[in-house]
């Protein structure tokens, strides 16, 4: 899959919104998990720190530490 199409699907399958600076790690974690649970994220899907944290609107810290 390209940057692009990987980029827009997370983006569908996410959301895009910038949460509160306090709450990044805690609604990122959930947006994932929740993803993962409800079948909209598929096993082997390639999540990857910096397209992540671009996605959010984020540093990468949080997106590593939802990530752990």
């Amino acid at each position: 899959m390209r940057k692009s199409d990987r980029e827009a699907f997370l983006g569908s399958v996410l959301g895009n919104e910038q949460p509160p600076a306090h709450l990044a790690r805690t609604v990122i974690e959930e947006k994932l998990r929740n993803a993962i649970i409800d079948g909209s994220l598929p096993s082997g899907t390639a999540l990857r720190q910096q397209e992540l944290a671009t996605l959010f609107g984020v540093s990468r810290m949080p997106v590593r530490e939802a990530l752990r």
